[in-house]
């Protein structure tokens, strides 16, 4: 199959050829098997593509000629019965001005010459990555396999044949295919990435196997009813159409339950930071923990590494890192160095507490070695330190959530332990390697 590209990043690869061809050259369109066309970045890779710029009437007289001679081209391939594949189709006019002795005349070229014989549907700019596919086994495959490279730019008004894709959990389409003469016309998200070879290979053969697989369940011809008669209902329509309401609305319910259980899900998972991650990311869930449990937190200096939280008349300097290794004396001497500052601005003492996800690269059931060596240990029960690592804190938390353990009893276990937090350390109270 021989496959031309018009602005797109598709390269050959192992079993296809695909042949870059410029819009505004003298490549026909016509001795290829599929046509696969950026619409947009093929337009502004042309120098003459910038609005507003000033062109001699010779350029813009070539355009326009060039817009005729693809049409025309255009309408002969798909009265071949074959197929346009069209990403970004973005057809706003642009306006030139061209050079006359009396000065610069302004001038409209419009994309939509290229597409004379038929119709792109209306549509509004919108950006997005996440889409579901209609219900149809091709399509689902294709969204499986494909939907990592591709990304939406536009979101159709209309609907001219098939819908294929809608943005995610809705039911406004951003790709759809319909017949023009004996051909189709497909509209495809945009390519956003092809990282290598592999890639090309897998989007390429999933748009033709989608193709040549979907064409026969695409209507020949659109019936259209005219909207007066929209007015004028049998009783069948109406319970029909009473039906359909009352499923839509069935319908957003459950997109907003999975939306909520998505979000429930989202959160457990974050939780693994406790025990897998480092900066920020594992600060922010640990601040998450202590304010599910009941403590406020304290705005802090954002220069600031610590946290302050605080659970009635007793405060909490909170420190909580990420490290490879087994914790040290340099971070028992960062929270030490927090709480010192505390007490000298508040004028009492608070609570140290350092969580430390030690061999955070570690595979939990690896973890043999010691969290908190001896030599660290000294230095930290002389200061009325609670330690513990990252998967204590979650323990310590999901026992919470399940009510094995309640706000008075964490506070009370935090506040009295000096030293290593007797807790479990055992990851599998909670968790099982699938």
């Amino acid at each position: 199959m021989k496959v031309i590209s018009i602005g797109s990043p598709l390269q050959s690869c192992r079993g296809f050829q695909v042949t870059q061809v410029d819009l505004f050259s003298k490549h026909t369109f016509l001795d290829a098997d599929l046509i696969i066309w950026d619409v947009l970045k093929s337009l502004k890779s042309h120098n003459t593509y910038t609005p507003g710029s000033v062109i001699k009437s010779n350029t813009y007289d070539r355009l326009q000629a060039m817009a005729l001679n693809r049409r025309h081209e255009l309408i002969e391939y798909l009265e071949a019965g074959r197929s346009l594949v069209l990403h970004s189709p973005h057809l706003q006019e642009i306006k030139y001005g061209i050079m006359e002795d009396a000065g610069a005349e302004e001038v409209i070229f419009n994309p939509q010459d290229f597409f004379e014989g038929f119709i792109i549907p209306k549509y509004e700019a919108m950006i997005g990555d996440t889409f579901s596919p209609i219900d149809n086994e091709e399509i689902v495959s294709f969204h499986s396999a494909t939907s990592q490279f591709l990304g939406y730019s536009l979101r159709f008004l209309e609907v001219t044949g098939t819908p294929l894709l809608y943005m995610n959990r809705t039911d406004h389409v951003v790709s759809q295919c319909y017949k023009v003469k004996n051909g189709f016309v497909w509209l495809f998200p945009d390519i956003l990435h092809l990282p290598n070879q592999d890639d090309h290979r897998t989007l390429l053969s999933h748009i033709i196997h989608t193709i040549s697989s979907f064409n026969k369940l695409i209507p020949d011809k659109q019936i259209e009813v005219p909207k007066w008669s929209a007015q004028y209902r049998s009783s069948h329509e109406y319970q029909i159409s009473q039906e359909l309401d009352q499923l839509q609305k069935e319908r957003d319910g459950l997109f907003k339950k999975i939306a909520s259980k998505e979000k429930e899900l989202k959160s457990l998972e974050e939780l693994k930071l406790l025990f897998s991650g480092t900066g920020d990311a594992l600060e922010e869930v640990m601040k998450r923990v202590f304010v599910d449990i009941g403590f406020k937190l304290e705005d802090t200096e954002s220069n600031r590494e610590d946290s302050i939280a605080h659970y009635g008349k007793k405060s909490f300097v909170l420190e909580m890192k990420g490290i490879k290794k087994s914790a040290g004396e340099k971070q028992a001497a960062q929270l030490e160095k927090y709480v010192s500052i505390y007490l000298s601005k508040k004028g009492k003492s608070p609570k140290g507490l350092l969580i430390v996800n030690t061999y955070k690269d570690t595979l939990l059931e690896e973890r043999k070695d010691v969290d908190f060596p001896d030599q660290m240990l000294d230095y930290s029960t002389r200061r009325d330190h609670c330690l513990l690592t990252g998967i204590q804190l979650l323990n310590l938390y999901l026992d919470f959530i399940k009510g094995e353990i309640s706000q008075e009893d964490v506070v009370s276990l935090l506040v009295e332990t000096i030293g290593v937090l007797d807790y479990s350390s055992d990851y599998s109270k909670h968790l099982s390697k699938v």
